[in-house]
């Protein structure tokens, strides 16, 4: 017969919960920096597939190093629980203040430069073609593999 040890499993709901908060303050940061920069369909979608990677990862390594891997339904509910509740409580104070911290620093760096502006769209667009590219690659692939279905 199994013993589940009660303490172990709240200790585990509880680092969940807390993850969940960071998670949802780290995509504060992206909402904030959405909404000073202002990039394009795009980038929102990389932005968006990344922070999703992330999220995934992080959230794969809390059930490896708390539950030794096991799958746990309150682990996930630890971190969605945790995620709402941030996004409800500081959510919008935080991501005001992360703009207008935001907004700040790109008037004090265009202040000194013009150069900055330059640098950035230059970047948004090697970005942007990096983007495309990847997106080709991926189509092409998937045609590969419609043609090899289709054959077998």
């Amino acid at each position: 017969m199994w013993e589940i040890d009660n303490a172990v499993q709240l200790f585990g709901f509880v680092c969940s919960l807390a993850a969940g908060a960071l998670l949802g303050l780290l995509y504060d940061g992206f909402r904030a920096v959405r909404r000073v920069l202002r990039p394009s369909v795009l980038h929102l979608a990389v932005t968006d597939t990344l922070f999703a990677l992330l999220a995934a990862f992080c959230c794969f390594c809390l059930q490896m190093s708390l539950t030794a891997g096991q799958i746990r339904l309150y682990i996930f509910l630890g971190l969605g629980i945790g995620f709402c509740a941030e996004w409800a409580l500081v959510s919008h104070f935080i991501t005001s203040l992360l703009c207008y911290i935001l907004r700040a620093a790109v008037k004090g760096i265009s202040a000194f430069s013009g150069v900055f502006w330059g640098a950035f769209d230059t970047l948004e667009q090697k970005t942007v073609l990096f983007t495309k590219k990847c997106a080709n690659f991926f189509k092409k692939v998937a045609k590969s593999v419609k043609k090899l279905l289709k054959r077998g």
